[in-house]
Parts: C-alpha cells; structure tokens; sequence
C-alpha cells in the first residue's frame, strides 16, 4: 500500500515538471526519507523493552497454542 502511495504521489506530480522517467536522485530521496524514519523509529524504541516484563499474563501467553 505504501508502494502505490508513492507512485500514484510520483504519477501526479511528475507530469507537470516532464516526462515520466524516474532516475537516481528520486530514488535517493525516496531512500533519505525512508531511512530517516526508520532510524527515527529504531532510535526511539532503543530503550524500551518490547516484551511487556512484569505483566502477569506474559507466560500464559507465551504458552498459548492456537488449535
């Protein structure tokens, strides 16, 4: 979905300033914003703990098998 998000943003913007060819700078700003993020959201989870530690239900959850 993020996918088409960008091409549908690249098919309707592009076509004012020319011919629809993409090339390696709109790559690479696709690319600086991605990793941006990402290295946003990896910064940001750095210190906090994904698995909820001291919840009471943790081990029966673990343990849960679906039938």
């Amino acid at each position: 979905m993020i996918v088409m998000h960008v091409v549908e943003a690249y098919w309707l913007v592009m076509p004012v300033f020319g011919r629809l060819q993409p090339n390696i700078v709109d790559l690479g700003c696709l690319l600086g914003v991605v990793g941006t993020y990402l290295s946003a959201v990896v910064y940001g989870i750095r210190d906090v703990a994904l698995v909820p530690i001291g919840d009471p239900r943790l081990e029966r959850s673990l343990s849960f098998e679906n039938a």
